[in-house]
């Protein structure tokens, strides 16, 4: 069959709320029948593969990896934003698929950070990132926050300075990267000034605790617009997250525009948390749906002063390479060449 020929691999990015779908073509290095679905209209992923495999045209893919917003449990992957449940085994068996493999979200996207290119990133600190860096981190919140850690011999050439891609960094290869899942989203937040005592106040009413995820996520943006409103003794609109950060990239709303504010601020603390945690010091690339949407507001935010303000290591932080990946689908991208074996 020309399908096996061609060895066509079915991608997917499975998040909390969208999930995303492609056939790669290992022979052009191309995502093709790229599609993308609301996840409340779906029971479970099975009904969204046969969505997709209903409108797919030409060759069949033989083989799949997919990337899940969750931890894995070998060849599982129970959701927490949705209630979704992925079996790897059950999957090949429905679509007719010799191998079907399963991975996080963040670690399809450390798997195609050596394969972005320049314009795929916008550089947030240039730091003092070397050419090729052998260990970074992916981070960043959508509808959960994930992170991921790539350690890898061969790297492409730096986001973070102007320097072109090398010829040699064209042929790249991640059958020799090692990534590492995470769950930053669980980690603990502390207040950081009087507004954000006072924000603490009122979510700690409903909350018992205050983690990463909590806030740092599109629902997040919501929690903390709502208390935001509360601690200032304002009637809070009904406001989805893309309404809020509008609102902010308008300077429509001034409660909108502290919103984001303070979202970026804690997202400067939790990232530098996660660099520390895992030493990723050499670089951090900043993912997820919500950031390249924001991306005026968060260069322009104290999200730096947060990030480098860790005592004695602030040298450290303050050289490491920052940018914000701006791929449309680095998931698919990802997932695309990453091993099955």
């Amino acid at each position: 069959m020309k399908a096996l020929a061609h060895n066509l691999r079915l991608v997917a990015d499975v998040g909390g709320t969208h999930t995303r779908i492609a056939c790669f073509d290992p022979s052009s290095a191309c995502l093709q029948s790229v599609r993308e679905y609301e996840n409340r209209h779906y029971a479970g992923f099975k009904e969204v593969l046969k969505a997709w495999f209903a409108e797919l045209q030409g060759e069949q893919p033989v083989e799949a990896c997919i990337a899940v917003a969750a931890a894995l449990q070998g060849d599982e992957a129970r959701m927490s934003n949705i209630s979704w449940h992925l079996r790897g085994t059950a999957l090949a068996q429905s679509f007719k698929l010799q191998r079907v493999k399963l991975i996080n979200d963040f670690q399809a996207i450390a798997f195609a950070v050596p394969w972005l290119c320049p314009d795929d990133c916008v550089s947030l600190q240039h730091g003092a990132a070397k050419p090729n860096p052998s260990r970074l981190a992916v981070f960043g919140p959508g509808t959960g926050l994930g992170g991921a850690v790539l350690e890898q011999g061969l790297m492409p050439s730096t986001r973070f300075s102007n320097q072109p891609l090398t010829p040699s960094s064209a042929h790249r290869s991640t059958k020799s990267a090692s990534v590492v899942a995470c769950e930053p989203g669980q980690m603990d937040l502390a207040p950081h000034g009087e507004l954000q005592g006072a924000l603490w106040a009122v979510l700690q009413q409903e909350h018992s605790r205050i983690y990463a995820e909590l806030l740092l996520s599109g629902p997040g943006l919501r929690r903390i617009y709502a208390a935001l409103c509360i601690a200032e003794g304002c009637v809070a609109e009904d406001l989805p997250a893309a309404e809020i950060s509008a609102r902010a990239l308008a300077g429509s709303d001034a409660l909108c525009v502290t919103t984001l504010a303070v979202f970026c601020d804690l997202l400067g603390a939790a990232s530098a948390n996660f660099v520390v945690a895992t030493g990723t010091f050499e670089a951090l690339y900043l993912a997820g749906g919500i950031l390249p949407k924001i991306l005026p507001l968060l260069e322009h935010s104290s999200f730096l002063e947060r990030f480098q303000e860790r005592g004695p290591l602030r040298g450290h932080l303050a050289g490491t390479g920052i940018a914000v990946i701006r791929h449309p689908q680095p998931g698919l991208l990802g997932a695309a060449h990453v091993s099955l074996d």
